[in-house]
């Protein structure tokens, strides 16, 4: 019967999964539980994107932080700014890298979409990778340029993570659960208790606190994040979602002369490009793709002849980049 009645909440909005279960109100007011019944009755529902499902389990673990999350309503209305700025574009990716696109809300757990995030132990950008598993992914991180501050490819390789625990154990909560901790915790437990999903890993003990609660806190987020009226919150309609074009330009410019050339602010050259430590495109590679403010690129077509002016061969290379953009230039 169970998983009859979790089939038939496949696709329902989580705002009606909610009233099945008796909430009338989905406000959370500071201390006061929602009645979802115990543990041991776990509601399931999932969003489906492409084939791509993620299963929203409503257990008393994720009403714990729903609760918590009530009582921080600065922080929801600033992340929910945010969202309408950073997650359609990594809504695109996370499609196109077949991961379920609620996930981009692991994004705010990790670090609230500050591409300036540091944590303790130096994970960095939106989605806070340590350095040693950016690099070992391929990204780029030196004294030039951190990729991990980069909003596009930091998603893109964020999506190939989960992807990758989720190929590895087949269940979308472990891969979350892997993209916390590492796959080492995740094969103990599996090894120590078989392949019994991860809330029972965690009833038995066998996983951490920090993996364990990491889940059901992404879930709560991603139950507000996707239904802000049902929990009291207004969408805001001011803020631009994050658009650029992109232009391929010599290393070793530095960003107020491409203002120039782009006839924009330097500032918004920063904004776009945030993986530049030193406000400078490196100066060790010939080429780099710049993102840089949409409309500004016919612009830069029209002034790059006279702006690398004594750089012939740059200009012959960016010149043919700019006629598409090869699959190895990223």
């Amino acid at each position: 019967m169970k998983a009859q009645f979790c089939r038939l909440l496949v696709c329902i909005p989580i705002c009606a999964v909610l009233s099945l279960v008796g909430c009338a109100s989905l406000s959370l007011p500071a201390g006061v539980a929602l009645p979802f019944g115990d543990i041991e009755q776990e509601i399931v529902a999932s969003f489906s994107d492409d084939g791509v499902h993620f299963p929203l389990v409503i257990n008393d673990e994720v009403i714990e932080e729903l609760e918590a999350l009530s009582r921080s309503p600065y922080s929801i209305k600033k992340w929910l700014s945010r969202s309408q700025r950073y997650v359609p574009m990594m809504r695109g990716v996370f499609r196109e890298y077949g991961v379920p696109e609620e996930l981009v809300y692991v994004a705010i757990i990790e670090s609230g979409f500050d591409a300036d995030a540091v944590s303790v132990k130096d994970a960095g950008g939106p989605w806070q990778f340590i350095p040693s598993t950016a690099r070992k992914m391929g990204m780029r991180i030196d004294e030039w340029v951190d990729e991990r501050k980069d909003y596009e490819k930091s998603t893109m390789y964020a999506a190939k993570y989960l992807r990758y625990f989720y190929n590895t154990f087949d269940d979308w909560h472990l891969a979350l659960a892997g993209y916390n901790c590492g796959g080492a915790p995740i094969r103990s437990a599996i090894k120590a208790c078989g392949n019994v999903g991860l809330w029972e890993m965690g009833r038995q003990g066998r996983l951490s606190f920090q993996a364990g609660g990491y889940v059901p806190r992404i879930i709560a987020m991603i139950v507000i994040m996707e239904n802000p009226e049902d929990f009291g919150y207004a969408v805001p309609d001011d803020v631009q979602p994050l658009t650029y074009d992109k232009v391929y330009v010599p290393g070793g410019l530095s960003l107020s002369f491409m203002a120039e050339v782009l006839e924009v602010k330097t500032s918004a050259l920063e904004r776009l490009n945030p993986e530049l430590l030193k406000g400078m495109t490196p100066p060790d590679v010939e080429l780099y793709e710049l993102k840089v403010p949409v409309g500004s690129k016919p612009v830069y077509l029209k002034n790059f002849t006279d702006a690398y002016s004594g750089r012939e061969e740059s200009l012959e290379r960016a010149g043919e980049r700019m006629q598409g953009r090869p699959d190895d230039f990223m």
